[in-house]
């Protein structure tokens, strides 16, 4: 197991990206963090669309959309 220093470091070793975190804090937490085309994002952010996570990245990598449903 390796621990990274920071969300940088665990982007750059990774292929698939899964962005979870709260809509009201995706700007402090991803502000600066760069993402490299060769990655695949997943959204799972309620209410942030793709184009507005694609342009909070700065990044042309391929995103995907997914939403979690509760089963009632």
């Amino acid at each position: 197991m390796k621990v990274c220093a920071d969300n940088q470091e665990v982007v750059d070793r990774s292929e698939l990206v899964i962005i979870a975190v709260r809509r009201q804090d995706r700007h402090e937490a991803l502000t600066g963090l760069r993402v490299g085309s060769d990655k695949i994002v997943v959204n799972v952010m309620a209410g942030v669309s793709n184009d507005a996570l694609r342009h909070t990245l700065a990044t042309g990598a391929p995103l995907v959309r997914a939403i979690p449903l509760a089963e009632r």
